[in-house]
């Protein structure tokens, strides 16, 4: 073995190390810690999914170009409308509407970034099906609108199949939900609109706080990567709303940001690695794509935007590295790309944007794993 190759290695290991060192909830049977799956993890940056009304494709991505290369059309009979990766880049986790009947459906990842069937579970005819945000490896949450309630389906970390494990109370349950980084609480509302907390605890899901409707018509929620804040999207004319997270997850001392606009949406995958900065669409048509650098609780517009695009824009993802922003036109089967300035968040669209997507309607990219490694800004 060369120089360079040893270095690489007990880098390597000690990155591993360092990863499940960090991790309290880390035990034998977490994939995440061990040597093979940390590199798995890392291998799986190099992967991409988009997945449309009749597509569902995976992507080689080249992390340095923010290229994509197809590597898989998935069989018709298996597609998706909307995906979620495992958070170890190991399976993947979709949702999707067959011909009025709606099935969560699971992939494993493989090694060359080709995913291969697993199983499915038909839900039957919903509205409003949704996968909440992947923070932990051990459960999958499954967003049900028509009923307004969340499923929590405990996942075998070796073999990927799901067991339904328990449900929220009737009622309290609605598309746009988001889980805490650490896993442990669920931001969402409930049929009459109100917003609430609820916490996770071990296969369990119960409801904790009802912070009543703030009479608004719809949520997009995100907690900070520090943990500290709550951020959600108000559908009127206040923009932007912050609650402070306590130490037991409720949420309190809501906030109104005065320099954010009307209807941004936005979630957990836009924003950068080291939580700087994150990016929204917004407008009645869909066409700003907007920056805010934050800091302490704290937002600001990023220099340059709003960025004035066509309409019918999608949610913007920042890539893995946190070096590029994607957002989708659908309908137009364009997809544009970004190049971000790591100190400012200054946005750079690239010369070859927007791009044309393998299939149309296009989708949101998705990308293998969104674990933060050393070297990420």
């Amino acid at each position: 073995m060369g120089k360079r190759s040893a270095l690489c290695a007990a880098f390597a290991v000690m990155a591993a190390l360092s990863h499940c060192a960090a991790r309290s909830e880390c035990s034998a049977l977490d994939i995440s810690c061990s040597l093979p799956a940390y590199l798995l993890m890392l291998q799986s940056r190099q992967f991409a999914y988009i997945a449309n009304a009749s597509t569902f494709e995976a992507f080689r991505y080249d992390q340095n170009t923010s290229q994509l290369t197809l590597l898989q059309t998935v069989a018709s009979g298996q597609r998706c409308d909307a995906v979620r990766p495992h958070p170890y880049g190991v399976f993947l986790h979709c949702v999707v509407d067959v011909a009025g009947t709606d099935y969560l459906r699971v992939f494993r990842i493989g090694s060359g970034g080709v995913l291969s069937f697993i199983e499915e579970f038909n839900i039957g005819s919903v509205t409003g099906l949704g996968l909440a945000n992947h923070h932990r490896g051990d459960i999958v949450v499954l967003i049900v609108d028509t009923f307004s309630r969340y499923y929590l389906y405990q996942m075998d970390q070796i073999t990927g199949h799901l067991t339904l494990a328990s449900q929220s109370p009737a009622g309290v349950g609605g598309a746009a939900s988001a889980m805490s980084r650490d896993g442990n609480f669920i931001y969402g509302r409930t049929s009459g609109a109100s917003q609430v907390t609820l916490r996770i605890t071990g296969n369990s899901i119960t409801q904790m706080q009802d912070l009543g409707n703030p009479g608004t018509n719809t949520f997009t929620f995100t907690t900070t990567p520090d943990g500290f804040y709550q951020l959600q999207n108000i559908n009127q004319a206040l923009g932007i709303r912050r609650y402070t997270v306590n130490g037991d997850g409720t949420l309190s001392a809501p906030l109104d940001y005065p320099n954010s606009a009307q209807s941004e949406i936005f979630d957990d995958d836009s924003w950068t690695p080291d939580g700087r900065f994150f990016y929204t669409r917004s407008g009645a048509s869909a066409d700003n794509l907007r920056g805010y650098a934050y800091s302490g609780g704290n937002i600001s517009l990023v220099t340059g935007t709003p960025i004035v695009l066509p309409g019918g824009l999608g949610t913007p993802t920042v890539d893995p590295g946190g070096k590029y922003v994607f957002i989708d036109r659908s309908a137009a089967g364009l997809y544009h790309v970004f190049q971000i300035n790591r100190i400012t968040g200054e946005l750079t669209q690239m010369a070859d944007s927007p791009r044309a997507c393998t299939s149309n309607p296009c989708g949101r990219i998705s990308f293998g794993t969104r674990a933060r490694f050393p070297g990420d800004f």
